[in-house]
């Protein structure tokens, strides 16, 4: 997908059509232009605005948690925040990244032992415990205390224990803790990112939370497959792993935030696929459900998934 670049008029047009006023001053431009990487990213960032709940009621989101179980198509329940409209009710519709789904369905197997990092509410690792059964296992890295309370509750409604194993970690290349970004109101509340070399901006608060390398985390082995969506610390959580990729060769999924990447880990999506392919990975982008085309590089915006194949 294609995003619109921001421009100062099209941030000034956005502040008239949205909060009804004029921009107060140049400085609140060059705020927003520099807090939202494109278009959408200001759309959202205004719409969960204080000012535009204050100016529209009947048209702002309500902040109120609603939690609810949604049941998927294979049965697997998952407690999501209505309240989440990027995550949350997506997945309740069952229209969250359905390819990826697919693609995990199509390798994880019976008695297998997964990772997923930046699990969220647990659609994933939900479904990867049922997908290796009883004798296999799921490690689940969550960090944030509220998304890990959803994945926790989903852990007893699916009757997981045991299999699904909730770590309240983030995880990148050692341990100790970090820092947390997140927007104070917005339509993706699972949408933290390490502080990395990015600052905090107005209407950004940051959390303290706990890290670990993988490699240092007592964890059953071999790792057959990896899903990582760590928000722009993706080469940091898989120099953690580096040790866990030369020994049990785990397939991955990996959602590339180029936009984030340089923030966070300090690399780009090019430096990523690179330093995978000397450590004997080959980089595919996602096709319907299956690796797709061999690729070196992704656009250097957006978010990209990609498949890394032994």
């Amino acid at each position: 997908m294609a995003f619109v670049p921001l421009s100062p008029v099209l941030v000034a047009s956005a502040i008239r059509l949205l909060l009804d006023r004029e921009p107060l001053q140049d400085a609140e431009v060059e705020a927003l232009a520099s807090l939202c990487p494109d278009l959408p990213a200001l759309r959202r960032h205004l719409l969960a605005s204080e000012e535009f709940e204050r100016r529209h009621p009947d048209l702002a989101r309500s902040e109120s948690s609603a939690l609810v179980v949604a049941t998927l198509d294979d049965g697997v329940r998952v407690v999501v925040d209505l309240a989440d409209h990027a995550v949350g009710v997506p997945i309740a519709r069952r229209t969250f990244e359905r390819n990826e789904l697919a693609f995990v369905s199509s390798v994880v197997r019976p008695g297998q032992h997964v990772i997923d990092a930046g699990a969220h509410a647990g659609l994933y690792a939900l479904t990867m415990g049922r997908l290796v059964g009883p004798t296999g296992s799921v490690w689940a890295f969550e960090p944030m205390a509220t998304q890990a309370g959803w994945l926790e509750l989903g852990i007893r409604e699916n009757g997981a224990d045991g299999v699904v194993h909730l770590e309240r970690t983030a995880l990148t290349d050692r341990a100790g803790d970090a820092e947390m970004v997140v927007a104070e109101r917005s339509f993706d509340p699972g949408a933290a990112r390490l502080r990395g070399r990015g600052a905090i901006a107005a209407g950004q608060r940051a959390v303290r939370v706990r890290t670990a390398a993988l490699d240092d985390v007592a964890i059953a082995r071999p790792i057959a497959f990896m899903r990582l969506d760590v928000e722009g610390a993706e080469a940091l959580a898989l120099r953690g792993a580096s040790r866990v990729l030369a020994e049990d060769r785990p397939v991955l999924l990996v959602e590339v935030h180029a936009d984030l990447l340089s923030v966070v880990s300090g690399d780009t999506a090019t430096t990523l696929i690179a330093w995978m392919r000397d450590r004997g990975y080959r980089a595919h982008a996602l096709g319907a459900g299956t690796a797709g085309l061999p690729i070196d590089h992704v656009p250097s915006t957006g978010v990209h998934p990609v498949v890394f194949l032994p």
